[in-house]
């Protein structure tokens, strides 16, 4: 159900790949075809495809008002906690144990769409100097049917300790805070979904302010996800009380980590006052994980990181939105998780998101013109 969209669109354009090769068979046999016959098939396929996207957005008003604009600009501020775990046994049998997380920064940037179309990136204000070393980077496709999200972060050497163990002459209050600068991560995810009870229940108006949710209504979802997690690890720039002890597996980490799942859930939006909206979205994920890497002590490589597992997760949201087809404003909440181990060594990384928003939306959809008043 969730491909039979895309497989009519296929088809369709298929179609019109075969007509079309028809038609230049035809030209080189010298064979006439009528322009009447010509422009019915192109209008039958046009208007086919036309009422197929217009499929993807067909909702009840009495429960959702749809977007009277064309285009929409915000202004977000991103908030992300990320927590990176690196672990890996010493010889004497214990564990010696790194948690870093990007320093806090304030992230704010513009976002523009075009309808289903929404596209935006966030850079840190609070401290110029460091603008560049953190970055996200957004793309989302809404539709009431379909959506897709892609998200690119990526961190580079700009981390601080948040926790440590297994260093016997290090002590943790004096390390923790510590400003480190050899480690650099790039994430990517993509998340496919499909909403089934599309005509009452908008997950856009909850996480994409294009629509406004009129009453209380929930729906059963499906996903598909793909996530990419790259994690480069220098130990030889931890402070040297923790290099003269550091076990082999922590020297210099390099870790390549690629995960498929399938998700399928819940989300409900209820309308507690006019214009206003609290989302939740619960959705358990079963992935197949695969990971690949080395861990070298200077250019020596001691280990090969290669695993295939199976995985379970969660993706959770929550959003609070004030929408009166105008302007809007409000929060939201994400959450992931990815994690990686085997007997030498172990990675994991949980990820929150945290966002703030307002914007507005203008020039309106010729369907929503008045006469008389402004397109604006």
């Amino acid at each position: 159900m969730l491909l039979r969209p895309f497989i009519f669109y296929l088809l369709l354009l298929v179609c019109q790949a075969s007509f079309s090769a028809n038609i230049a068979l035809a030209d080189s046999l010298d064979v006439q075809l009528p322009n009447d016959s010509i422009k019915l098939v192109k209008k039958t396929f046009k208007h086919k495809l036309k009422h197929a996207l217009s499929q993807l957005d067909n909702t009840d008003s009495l429960y959702i008002e749809p977007n009277h604009y064309n285009y929409t600009a915000m202004l977000q501020n991103t908030n992300f906690y990320q927590s990176y775990s690196l672990s890996s046994p010493t010889e004497n049998g214990e564990t010696q144990s790194l948690t870093l997380n990007p320093r806090t920064a304030f992230k704010v940037g513009p976002y523009f769409g075009w309808r289903w179309l929404f596209l935006g990136y966030t850079f840190n204000v609070g401290r110029p100097s460091q603008a560049g070393k953190t970055t996200e980077f957004a793309l989302s496709l809404y539709s009431a049917k379909v959506g897709v999200d892609y998200v690119a972060i990526r961190s580079t050497g700009d981390f601080t300790f948040l926790r440590i163990s297994g260093f016997q002459s290090t002590k943790t209050p004096l390390i923790r805070g510590q400003h480190f600068n050899g480690m650099a991560s790039h994430t990517k995810k993509i998340n496919i979904y499909y909403i089934f009870n599309s005509k009452h229940f908008s997950y856009p108006a909850a996480f994409n302010q294009s629509t406004v949710q009129r009453r209380s209504a929930g729906s059963w979802k499906i996903g598909l996800r793909y996530d990419n997690q790259r994690i480069d690890f220098d130990g030889t720039q931890l402070p040297s009380s923790m290099r003269d002890e550091l076990t082999s597996g922590l020297q210099s980490v390099k870790l390549n980590q690629t995960n498929y799942s399938v998700s399928f859930g819940y989300s409900y939006n209820w309308v507690f006052a006019r214009n206003w909206l609290l989302a939740g979205s619960f959705s358990p994920a079963l992935g197949y994980t695969h990971s690949k890497g080395e861990t070298f002590t200077g250019r020596k490589l001691v280990q090969s990181l290669k695993n295939n597992l199976t995985n379970l997760d969660c993706i959770t949201r929550i959003g609070l939105v004030y929408n009166n087809t105008r302007w809007f404003a409000g929060a939201s909440l994400i959450h992931y998780f990815y994690n990686y181990h085997q007997k030498t060594y172990a990675f994991s990384n949980s990820v929150l998101y945290a966002n703030f928003y307002v914007g507005f939306n203008f020039i309106k959809r010729k369907k929503y013109q008045k006469h008389g008043q402004s397109i604006f």
